[in-house]
């Protein structure tokens, strides 16, 4: 009798394990789903971003969506694309931790009947969905190579190339200097984090109540709390700290400290310079722009680099009247070297400390625009019209200045 009772038991677990398993499988081929198309949406997003340059940013051109071939105003972009990927990023990571709980659920229940000494050996853990999420957890038994290889997906998957884009909207749009889209675009990347940080204890622990998951996901997984805290302080402070607008209220701190900061652009004696920036700003943001390439010699640019490039011809402008519409726009410190600016409405900008060597400005309405500090240097201004125009400090050597007007302060 006890034999036949044991037999209908095994009989009764083994059809639990089955009905577990086929939901598990179910929810796998879900969440998989979910995981492909956040992918795909990070690689289009990734593409778009690495399709703008300098010159649409200095434009305020239009971003063409690759393949739907959609245009979408520059600005909205920069703000509501990101807002999008952090709402998916949630809604993919709810599906995970609905995933790991089925998944946790199978993987403990199996291992009861595998012992101690058989770990990972149930044949119904080779009947799992292929999925790498569901394989790290509850897989069969692998090398400890393949089994890195799989938390390392997970990992980077789920968490770091998210996080990797949203830092990388903020860096692609900084040279725009909208300091209200970059606070914008450090809250996404803060939210993000701090969301992912919740769902993260939930990924390991999804049935416990937070801080008791919090104490048991720090016990169980003390190297990847850690270096969860290592890369979040590293995101924060490049976010924060680094990658900030020129002489916004950080950027005017981090400088501030004599022991950090370095003259700019990065490399340049102390006496030469007219600024100073945060050492690691300047050694990613602040380059040297090359003379011959027309390209800033650091990883990135804070400020835009739009040399030898017709604007007029990009704009596609009229060949009467104003031909290009930057009233207002804040230009400190770009490059505009031998660029084509001819009949550009200026009226208001803020060009201080830019340069402008060789330019062409003729017929440019350059009314009330901050020119101090620039270099001017050979630049084509007849006929431009300068009326409240600040260039005090500024190098006007060999420019040609026939036939401008107004009065502007020197």
């Amino acid at each position: 009798m006890s034999h036949v009772t044991a037999r209908e038991a095994m009989s009764d677990n083994d059809a639990r394990n089955a009905a577990l398993l086929a939901d598990v499988n179910a929810a796998s081929g879900s969440a998989r789903l979910g995981w492909v198309v956040f992918i795909a949406l990070l690689a289009y997003f990734f593409v778009t971003l690495a399709g703008i340059s300098h010159a649409d940013l200095l434009l305020n051109n239009r971003v063409t969506l690759p393949i739907l071939r959609v245009e979408i105003g520059l600005r909205g972009f920069f703000i509501f694309a990101p807002a999008i990927l952090l709402l998916l990023h949630i809604n993919l990571l709810l599906q995970h931790v609905s995933l790991s709980r089925k998944v946790r659920e199978f993987h403990e229940r199996v291992a009861r009947q595998e012992g101690h000494a058989f770990i990972r050996t149930h044949r119904l853990r080779l009947q799992l969905h292929s999925y790498f999420y569901v394989q790290a957890i509850a897989g069969p038994s692998r090398s400890r190579l393949f089994s890195a290889f799989l938390h390392a997906m997970s990992a980077i998957t789920l968490w770091l190339l998210p996080l990797a884009l949203l830092i990388y909207f903020q860096i692609v749009f900084l040279p725009y200097h909208d300091l209200e889209v970059t606070t914008a675009q450090r809250a996404y990347i803060l939210v993000d984090f701090l969301i992912f940080a919740i769902f993260w204890i939930f990924l390991h622990f999804p049935a416990a109540r937070y801080i008791n998951g919090l104490g048991q996901s720090i016990i169980s997984y003390p190297l990847s709390f850690l270096a969860m805290i290592v890369i979040w302080v590293a995101a924060m402070f490049f976010s924060f700290a680094v990658a900030t607008i020129p002489e916004e209220g950080v950027d005017r701190v981090m400088a501030s400290i004599e022991r950090f900061r370095t003259p700019v652009p990065y490399g340049a004696s102390a006496r030469d310079a007219q600024r100073f920036a945060f050492l690691p700003t300047a050694y990613l943001f602040e380059g040297a722009v090359n003379p011959v390439s027309g390209e800033r010699q650091s990883w990135f640019s804070r400020n835009l680099v739009v040399s030898d490039t017709d604007l007029v011809g990009l704009a596609d402008a009229p060949r009467t009247g104003v031909s290009l519409q930057l009233r207002g726009r804040d230009l400190r410190y770009a490059t505009l070297d031998r660029s084509n600016l001819d009949r550009a409405d200026l009226t208001g900008a803020n060009l201080a400390g830019a340069s402008l060597r060789e330019a062409k400005l003729e017929n440019a309405r350059l009314v009330a625009v901050n020119l101090a500090g620039a270099d001017l240097t050979q630049a084509q201004l007849q006929a431009a019209n300068l009326n409240g125009a600040d260039l005090r400090g500024a190098t006007l050597r060999g420019a040609n200045m026939r036939f401008t007007e107004g009065d502007y302060q020197r």
